[in-house]
């Protein structure tokens, strides 16, 4: 098989991108305040040196009670405020370091400029909890013509006072817009409660943007990244999405509108991996929607990749791609309609639908009487169009496993569905019950994986499957169906939970 651009360059990606990635797996943060039946809120955890150059220039503090504007901005003399940093000048390898505490942001803390080297990044970090927050109707920090800039352990939020959702002001926590913007990392932050996006950009184009092992919680949406149906299009290009929890966006779903992570046509190469979203999505949206990797102008080969990622309870659909996509080794639980939904779409620019690769996801359970857990539309559509070894598992009377459009004319195989499916049967391995799993209670240790010598084990396409399975492991030459590779026992890895995937 040959590796999509997009993969491969996940795996091998910019050095500051791939350090932040590796090292999030080894820091376990704290957690307070949990409800129940809910996760509980994530509280700050310091972080060590990732980026390169990381504070080899020189160090400026802010400190929001024993600080003055007019001071150096040493730590002997820190300045005041966060909005200082607007005409503050900063050189690669300069660290600002923001003591513990409460920041008010007067209007929107704009970030304007800000230029580190590839060898050298610029940083704004918490020392200690610090929040950013703002109470005018602007958004708490915008990102204008910045590269090689990181922001970490911060929380930024907005001031709602004792209003429900539905009467917040429509503020996004951190929005790229006007000017193009490369290489900016949101590493370790927690922002929550804001009437419109967690972190959106309708910049004309950002590229290498990272946001990992963030907190995303009570937004209207997650994550919003790009715009496609206007004259002038907005673009995200070979971003990266991970390790992140996001929930509860939008926090209740009032008019059936809202995401838990969205990138618009014409953005390519984005992954979006390891990820937990939980209570995502209007009902008449996805937890995680890409579009169209393509253009008007022509077709794009450079796929968005959304892998390893568990998408449990969505208010409508788990998963939505139209064109230009891999969509591997995903656990997709309890969504309401559908779990995994592909399918054309049309624009004033075009009709795109194809480029896909649906492979190795686990889907169980839906909720409506008609739902579906994988649906594919209706072609024509551009080759490659491939839906291989995935687990689908519904349990209603009414309900479909997997949907194959009449004459589907992809590749369909190894595919193992517990429930009627609907179209082609090609493919289609029918199971008669679940004794192929070893759970299917969501928090067991063992829940969705297979069963040892299960009818799961060793019968996937090893032509069609992935290289890794959910965990990051590498997978056999006689490859299993689902998201998991057994191990001959019980699940060898992190526990599905609400929380961040460890």
């Amino acid at each position: 098989m040959t590796l999509p651009r997009a993969l491969v360059r996940s795996l091998i990606l910019p050095a500051a991108l791939a350090c932040a990635a590796a090292s999030l797996v080894a820091q376990t943060p704290a957690v307070s305040g949990a409800q129940p039946g809910r996760a509980a809120a994530t509280a700050w955890t310091p972080a060590g040196p990732r980026y390169p150059g990381e504070g080899t220039g020189a160090h400026r503090w802010i400190d929001a009670v024993n600080g003055d504007d007019d001071n150096p901005g040493t730590q002997a003399f820190p300045w005041r405020t966060v909005d200082r940093l607007e005409s503050a000048t900063l050189a690669p390898g300069d660290l600002v370091h923001l003591v513990a505490g409460t920041y008010p942001v007067q209007g929107s803390l704009r970030l304007v400029g800000i230029e580190g080297s590839p060898l050298a990044w610029i940083g704004i970090i918490a020392e200690g909890p610090v929040t950013l927050r703002n109470s005018a109707l602007s958004n708490v920090v915008n990102v204008e013509g910045c590269r090689f800039l990181f922001l970490r352990g911060l929380e930024i939020t907005h001031e709602n006072g004792a209003l429900p959702y539905g009467a917040w002001d429509p503020v996004d926590g951190v929005k790229f817009q006007t000017t193009p913007s490369d290489h900016v990392a949101i590493d370790g932050c927690r922002i929550h409660h804001l009437g419109n996006v967690g972190v959106s950009s309708q910049a004309p184009l950002i590229r290498n943007v990272s946001v990992v092992r963030t907190e995303i919680h009570d937004c209207y949406v997650g994550l919003y990244w790009g715009y496609y149906e206007a004259p002038t299009k907005r673009y995200a290009h070979d971003g990266l999405i991970a390790r992140n929890f996001i929930h509860d966006c939008p926090p209740v779903d009032l008019d059936g509108t809202g995401y838990g992570i969205q990138i618009k046509g014409g953005s390519h190469g984005n992954v979006i991996e390891d990820n937990v979203l939980v209570r995502t999505a209007g009902s008449s949206r996805a937890a995680i929607a890409v579009y169209h990797a393509s253009t008007f102008q022509g077709f794009e080969p450079d796929r968005n990749v959304i892998r390893r990622n568990l998408i449990r309870a969505s208010r409508n659909e788990g998963i939505y791609a139209t064109e230009g996509a891999l969509i591997e080794g995903n656990v997709v639980l309890d969504s309401a309609s559908i779990g995994i939904s592909v399918t054309r779409r049309d624009t004033g620019w075009g009709s795109f639908y194809g480029n896909l690769v649906v492979r190795d996801n686990t889907v169980g359970g839906v909720d409506a009487a008609s739902g579906q857990a994988l649906f594919t539309g209706v072609g024509p559509f551009t080759a490659p169009q491939v839906v291989a070894g995935n687990l689908l598992v519904v349990t209603g009377p009414s309900q479909t496993s997997l949907r194959l459009p009449p004459g589907f004319a992809g590749v369909s195989v190894a595919n193992h569905c517990f429930g009627a499916t609907s179209g082609p049967a090609v493919g289609v391995v029918a199971l008669p019950d679940l004794s192929s799993l070893l759970s299917t209670s969501f928090g067991e240790p063992n829940a969705w994986f297979p069963a040892p010598g299960g009818a799961l084990v060793g019968a996937a396409d090893p032509a069609q499957a992935s290289y890794h399975d959910f965990h990051a492991r590498p997978r056999d030459a006689a490859p299993d169906v689902g998201a998991f590779e057994s191990t001959g026992r019980g699940n060898p890895g992190w526990v599905l939970q609400e929380g961040f995937k460890e």
